[in-house]
């Protein structure tokens, strides 16, 4: 049985939600999220780090960067096919250029990708409009990161701000849960 009429109550919701917290909070709730990530006992150790580059009201992952690159990270990110219904993973380096690009999501020109599978990232954060604490997690209803998650084998940890950890999100039996949640507030191993 299908949840699409819940799913698209609570997307509604937590889009005009998001969208207006963002406007005042956005940036003081992404340093936190960064601090947190960085102090995980297991961050050190880690070497391939796959992250969305956020749009205007979700977590500012773009203006980690810097911080990640110093840290000795390599990373990778998302990019829409055009007309697929895929995510292809690519390498960014702090030389690769951003353009906008499918949903306004800055990414890497096509013509300077170098893809990676989806067994490259040892730990993948994945953004969302809702969360749970069960690793539930409710996407943009494209099935994006469904796919991508179901072939990869890193760790898996929701990034999102605090507000959007509702007390269970409507799920699928194709919808893949996460191990981890990370908000302002830190991180919360999911059960």
């Amino acid at each position: 049985m299908t949840q699409q009429a819940p799913k698209q109550r609570l997307r509604q919701d937590l889009r005009r939600q998001r969208h207006t917290w963002a406007r005042t909070h956005r940036s003081d709730a992404s340093a936190q999220l960064l601090e947190h990530l960085m102090r995980l006992p297991d961050f050190p150790q880690v070497q391939r780090l796959h992250l969305f580059l956020g749009t205007d009201d979700e977590p500012d992952t773009g203006s980690w960067l810097p911080r990640l690159w110093e840290a000795g990270k390599q990373l990778a990110v998302p990019c829409v096919l055009p007309g697929a219904s895929t995510l292809e993973h690519v390498r960014l380096t702090p030389d690769t250029p951003l353009a906008s690009g499918a949903f306004g999501l800055l990414e890497p020109p096509v013509a300077q990708r170098s893809r990676v599978e989806a067994s490259w990232p040892e730990w993948i954060l994945v953004p969302g409009l809702a969360f749970d604490r069960r690793g539930g997690r409710l996407g943009y209803g494209k099935g994006f990161y469904d796919r991508f998650l179901e072939h990869a084998s890193g760790r898996t940890i929701g990034v999102g701000f605090a507000f959007q950890v509702v007390p269970e999100v409507p799920c699928d039996p194709h919808d893949v849960f996460l191990h981890s949640l990370l908000t302002e507030q830190g991180l919360h191993e999911t059960s």
